[in-house]
């Protein structure tokens, strides 16, 4: 890491340590979900979360936003007993600052298994400076198309390693880490839709997000918190808008899809951050592939202190690609999945009794 301060196009920040991501398993015990269960008031003081002391002085700067604890709270426990969450597929509540977390934890906690549900179960993103608490919800076009793209990555770099001598080393430390948590104390915390980790780097070199229907501003917010939060943490911010609206009678089922790539630098001791592709559609509309290539250099998926690792000699042939006619292939067969499952969608079901 660089020992000066950090420079992006946002401006200028300062860098900020690194702690190891903290991964939680937990059994999950569903019990009663006819009604919602009247659960105990907490306060930050009974949080069976413990913070640093800083965070408990921040905290108390915090207004406790208890109709905003309470509203999630209500959504997480709807989501635990299996029943579809109604709006947006980014669910935002606002819950003023850490010391509302804090309760919505303790709220979870009296619930058997409805905290470890949250912790373990959840994609959820969380910003205590902003408190934004956003509930992602996936939809099957974009599990679908991210799970497949996410599977082809590793025979690519396994031949990348055949074909190049010398690349072995690098590509066996290169591993998924799929959609586990990404932590920066307990402040802050992001769920990507997929990542890949090099060796023992605390956090992922290389994050893969999606933008969801019209809300691309916030996929570049999400990016924005990547780079700034974790000061070099992440190399690589690799975006998708694949964003899919469910076809009215006579309009067309696609959706224009694009790529971007963001990639972070080291430039006299100074992190730059460029993107090195803005919205590159490779579907039209129509349905019409764009001729055209997502091509990613190795180094790309290695921490920034490692980034002299790969031999100068085969830096131009250490790269992998995806055709965008590949790309255009997954997102027709996820589409069609999804076409499916909403000429099967059933009723709602019967609201919960409060």
């Amino acid at each position: 890491m660089p020992a000066t301060s950090f420079s992006t196009n946002e401006g200028e920040y300062q860098p900020k340590s690194i702690q190891p991501n903290k991964l939680a398993t937990h059994e999950i015990e569903k019990s009663q979900c006819h009604s919602l269960p009247s659960s105990r008031s907490a306060t930050p003081d009974q949080s069976c979360i413990s913070d640093d002391e800083d965070d408990d002085a921040d905290d108390r700067s915090d207004r406790l936003n208890e109709g905003g604890v309470e509203e999630s709270y209500r959504a997480i426990y709807q989501s635990f007993c299996g029943i579809p969450l109604d709006g947006e597929e980014r669910l935002t509540f606002y819950l003023e600052g850490q010391r509302s977390y804090k309760a919505l934890l303790q709220k979870l906690d009296n619930h058997a298994g409805l905290l470890s549900y949250f912790t373990n179960e959840i994609r959820k993103d969380w910003n205590a400076s902003t408190g934004e608490l956003v509930i992602l919800r996936l939809t099957a076009t974009h599990q679908i198309f991210l799970g497949d793209f996410a599977a082809a990555i590793t025979p690519r770099l396994d031949k990348l390693a055949q074909d190049v001598p010398g690349l072995a080393p690098i590509r066996d430390k290169i591993y998924a880490g799929y959609r586990t948590s990404i932590e920066y104390t307990k402040r802050w915390e992001k769920s990507p839709d997929h990542q890949l980790f090099y060796g023992t780097s605390a956090y992922p070199p290389f994050v893969v997000e999606a933008a969801y229907s019209e809300d691309w501003e916030s996929l570049n917010d999400k990016v924005d918190e990547y780079f700034t939060t974790l000061g070099g943490g992440i190399r690589t911010v690799l975006g998708f808008d694949i964003g899919y609206k469910k076809p009215k009678d006579g309009q067309n089922r696609h959706h224009t899809a694009s790529v971007s790539l963001w990639s972070a630098s080291i430039e006299d001791d100074y992190l730059t951050i460029d993107r090195k592709m803005n919205k590159v559609v490779f579907r039209t509309e129509e349905g019409i592939t764009i001729p055209g290539a997502l091509v990613l250099p190795l180094e790309l998926f290695l921490p920034l202190e490692d980034r002299d690792k790969i031999p100068a000699h085969v830096q131009d042939r250490a790269v992998i690609q995806f055709d965008f006619a590949f790309l255009a292939q997954l997102l027709s067969k996820a589409e069609s999945r999804q076409q499916i499952i909403d000429s099967h969608r059933s009723p709602p079901p019967i609201a919960l009794k409060v």
